[in-house]
Parts: structure tokens; sequence; C-alpha cells
């Protein structure tokens, strides 16, 4: 993990990281226009293209342009109970080779053990890694000042006093 150095903290960095992330999400948008508008008239009008797979485009001295393309498949699961039976009857083929199930922690019910159990709860934390997620930030502006014009966040320098 990485270790993030000390440093004082003030409202100025609450701006600053505002800036930067009104910022990256405008690149991140710009980005991708850019990289479909390649791709269509690159790759996109040549009938070779692959769907699925990389794709390359000739450059000038000797450069490639590669697009790795790729589709994105949806299990139906109702669909796939519905046709399960007949797949096997019909084709010999076992829905369940070509599915792979996998587990996930119901969240509210592993709580609700967490508050009516706990000791149940101990004993199944042994199947359980938890580790921090990274944290998402936002800056609302409460209801009652929405409306007021054009309020910006703070950016005031003065030191704030972190509790950790």
């Amino acid at each position: 993990m990485v270790q993030i150095p000390e440093q004082p903290f003030s409202l100025a960095d609450i701006s600053e990281w505002f800036k930067l992330k009104q910022e990256l999400a405008a690149l991140k948008t710009k980005e991708m226009l850019a990289r479909v508008n390649v791709f269509k008239h690159t790759f996109g009008l040549n009938p070779d293209t692959k769907l699925e797979g990389t794709n390359n485009y000739e450059l000038p001295d000797h450069y490639v342009l590669k697009a790795v393309t790729s589709l994105n498949r949806d299990l139906e699961i109702e669909v796939l109970r519905a046709i399960a039976e007949e797949l096997h009857t019909k084709f010999n083929i076992v829905a369940d080779d070509l599915v792979r199930w996998k587990p996930e922690l119901n969240l509210p019910a592993y709580r609700e053990l967490c508050k009516e159990h706990p000791e149940a709860a101990k004993f199944f934390d042994q199947c359980i890694t938890a580790k921090p997620g990274t944290p998402q930030l936002d800056i609302t502006l409460p209801k009652k000042f929405q409306g007021k014009g054009d309020l910006t966040p703070p950016s005031v320098s003065e030191q704030i006093k972190t509790p950790f």
C-alpha cells in the first residue's frame, strides 16, 4: 500500500481537489469522444474490423494504432432457467457448463447476522477478507441554498485540524 506523506491541511486543499475532479471529468469525456471518433474513422469503416479482439491500423513511420474491442454480455438468469432443460434435452448441453456462478456476500443479511448473532458472524468471518476501498468524495449544496446564484466550494486557506 502506498504511504501518503503527512501534510498540513486547509480548505484550499478541498478547493484544489474539487477543481481537479471537474477537470478530470471534462478530460475523460473529451478523451472518450476522441477515442470513439478515431476508432470510427480508422476501424469502423473497415468490414474486416473484429468485434472482439485486437485490430491494427497502419500509421506512418511503422507505427501501428491498436484497438482492442470487446462485447459486453449479460446473462438473463430467468431465460437461462427457462431454457436449461430444453438445451440439455435437444443438444445434450448442460447450461451450468456455460455459466460461472460467482458467490457474492449478501451485505444486508451479513449485517443482520452481525447484529442478531455476533458469535455466528465472528465464525462466518473466517471466509471474508475485508479491506478498505478508495473513498468517494463529493461537494453538495444543501437544498436551502440551491437556486441562490452561482455558489462555488470554499477556497479559504485557513488551516483545519483533521481528526486523524
